[in-house]
């Protein structure tokens, strides 16, 4: 355990891209690269705007990242690249980093960023209420899903990129089928303010959701049956399930930053 300090703002997100590199995104516009073993800084990225507020990165595939934030940007990054670099941390510019790939096309300040497994397909949100679908193959968007009515606020993508799952301002969980760019389900009377906070079962049955009403909830994507699980003291910001602790029934602990 340690305490990495270095961010000159609040630190909005934190995404674990393997056993010893952890990257974090800040209201001081940057996005952090930290060695956890060492405890040290490796890389101080600049290329944003305005506040970094979501990460993205694969499960399997620890040699790239997205970052998006309120200035309308999406950068996917070369994690070699970046470290490669940075001998020593420094402050990046666009003229001269070769480490990111700007993904341009978002029109408002984007909230939430997911990817699948491979990091193929990367998925976006925020105040545009609609979500983009990108092939971080090709640096192209390849759809675009309408139907949420308010600010999209957290996304989580299965295994193949072929189905993702969001929550809204507008106090609704939608499931969508990324293929066909549709809306196959809609969930909604499990919370009474907005949605911040998904996280997803291994089988992508279950979704467990946290915002604004400070209610945990559970929902069955096939028995489309939701229950409360617990309610906290404060507005939840972010769910993780810890699979290590799983047992026969059950998806393991959940973890909750408020």
């Amino acid at each position: 355990s340690g305490v990495f300090e270095g961010h000159a703002a609040w630190v909005n997100d934190v995404a674990r891209l393997d056993g010893t590199l952890l990257a974090s995104a800040s209201s001081d516009h940057t996005v952090r690269l930290w060695n956890t073993e060492k405890g040290e800084a490796i890389a101080a990225l600049q290329a944003h705007t305005d506040y970094v507020m979501a990460l993205a990165n694969p499960r399997d595939d620890s040699s790239k990242f997205a970052s998006g934030g309120l200035g309308a940007e999406i950068f996917l990054w070369d994690v070699e690249k970046c470290v490669s670099v940075n001998a020593a941390p420094v402050y990046l510019s666009k003229a001269r980093d070769d480490c990111l790939t700007p993904l341009t096309g978002s029109k408002e300040s984007i909230y939430a960023l997911a990817m699948n497994g491979n990091g193929n397909i990367l998925v976006s949100g925020g105040t545009e209420n609609a979500l983009r679908v990108w092939d971080t193959r090709t640096n192209q968007k390849e759809g675009k899903l309408k139907g949420h009515t308010d600010n999209v606020r957290a996304i989580c993508v299965n295994e193949d990129g072929k189905r993702c799952v969001t929550a809204s301002s507008d106090r609704t969980i939608r499931v969508w089928d990324i293929g066909e760019q549709r809306c196959v389900q809609t969930f909604a009377g499990m919370h009474s303010g907005s949605i911040w906070a998904l996280a997803m079962s291994e089988d992508f049955a279950r979704v467990y959701s946290g915002g604004l009403d400070k209610r945990i909830c559970v929902t069955n994507l096939t028995d489309r049956r939701s229950s409360l699980l617990s309610v906290e003291s404060a507005a939840i910001l972010k769910l993780k399930l810890d699979g290590s602790h799983r047992q026969a029934r059950s998806d393991g602990h959940v973890w909750t930053a408020t």
